[in-house]
């Protein structure tokens, strides 16, 4: 299961801009940098970049509840950009907002999906099969919304549901066979709710309220959905996905504030020292990466946060500015030594693998003081 760092807000937030370090040099001890552009170092791993993205548009979303930013399906990777599709004439939205795609082997970046009517914008979206869906709001707040199911094959597309609240905290998080599932508010007090769309078309059920505001970690595992109140720094809960209007049931009062991912028989819970797994019952803890021991990725000190987990693969992010030496880093999932998929990065915004191939995208500054650019990496699994 696919899960982008951060995951801690249904709430479509921009990211921080900032100036970063390179992204294709690696530093040695006496401070040199060697490139990694279309070639490895002895101590960082070769990458490839597969598109400049930033051509498309300039304002990456780092998607809601950080599930939205990058989602590979078939031969592309999709992702959507606030700043690209039409133009509405408006000083404040210029752009109705647009899902992107790339090939994984690289090239041009094209806009695949953006509103019909100028007057709405992309909220959230989300790619399974040949689907895409996405939560078109209106700009005006007295208009509504609706889910709008787009065939990646086809290009063609259809409204499953209108009517619907036009608002920015809420999140399409999963899909299964017959439904599509997001969060919203759920009545006027700004209660919020888990709620279940038919993948055909439909009246949205309520699968469980929540009172306790926006949440994290939203996701779906097996026949449950699990998610983290106060914006993921809260309890663990989980609600059986066919529900209606059901009780959810608190897991465990741990937080994980740096990335959590539940898998079919354990949960990878990021702390931001450590990276732990447990049982589904939050028990019988396993280190898995400990910051400040971990010589290969993060030298001395740092962060981890857990990007994502794919099979038996954790991928992990540690930022560790003052040695120059952010990197990507995985782990088994049984556990064992950690390796280098990157090192030298920018700030990693979505990350997702396959058999043949590790994604992520990543902002940076430009060399000459430009404006930050966001650029679409790949490397070995």
């Amino acid at each position: 299961m696919s899960k982008t760092r951060g995951l801690l807000s249904l709430a479509a937030t921009p990211l921080a801009l900032g100036v970063l370090a390179a992204l294709t040099a690696c530093t040695s001890d006496d401070g040199s940098e060697s490139s990694t552009s279309g070639g490895a170092t002895a101590s960082c791993p070769a990458t490839t970049e597969i598109a400049d993205v930033q051509t498309a548009g300039s304002f990456i979303s780092g998607g809601v509840n950080g599930l939205s930013l990058l989602q590979p399906a078939g031969d592309y990777i999709y992702l959507h950009d606030y700043n690209a599709g039409n133009d509405t004439g408006i000083t404040v939205f210029p752009k109705t907002g647009a899902i992107l795609r790339v090939l994984k082997t690289g090239g041009t970046v094209e806009v695949f999906y953006t509103p019909a009517d100028i007057g709405e914008t992309i909220t959230s979206f989300h790619v399974n099969g040949d689907d895409l869906f996405t939560y078109d709001s209106s700009r005006d707040s007295s208009k509504k919304a609706k889910v709008v199911r787009t065939s990646l094959s086809a290009r063609s597309s259809t409204a499953i549901a209108t009517a619907l609240p036009s608002e920015i905290v809420l999140n399409v998080f999963a899909s299964d066979a017959q439904s599509l599932f997001y969060t919203a508010s759920g009545n006027a007090s700004g209660e919020m709710a888990i709620y279940r769309l038919l993948r055909a078309g439909g009246d949205p059920e309520i699968v469980t309220r929540i009172a306790s505001g926006f949440l994290g970690n939203v996701q779906l595992q097996g026949n449950d959905i699990w998610f983290s109140t106060g914006q993921g720094a809260g309890p663990l809960y989980k609600v059986e996905k066919n529900a209606i209007a059901g009780v959810a049931s608190q897991v465990s009062t741990k937080t994980c504030l740096k990335g959590l991912v539940v898998t079919a028989d354990a949960i990878v819970c990021g702390s931001g020292f450590e990276i732990n797994k447990f049982d589904r019952t939050m028990e019988n803890q396993q280190l898995l990466v400990k910051a400040l021991d971990d010589g290969v990725v993060s030298p001395g000190k740092g962060l981890v946060e857990v990007l994502s987990v794919e099979g038996n693969t954790v991928y992990y992010f540690s930022p560790v500015a003052p040695e120059k030496r952010t990197g990507l880093g995985r782990v088994a999932l049984t556990g064992g030594a950690t390796s280098v998929v990157a090192c030298d990065r920018g700030d990693i915004l979505g990350l997702a693998a396959d058999a043949g191939a590790v994604f992520w995208f990543e902002q940076r500054a430009d060399a000459r003081g430009e404006a930050a650019r966001t650029l679409a990496f790949r490397a070995s699994p």
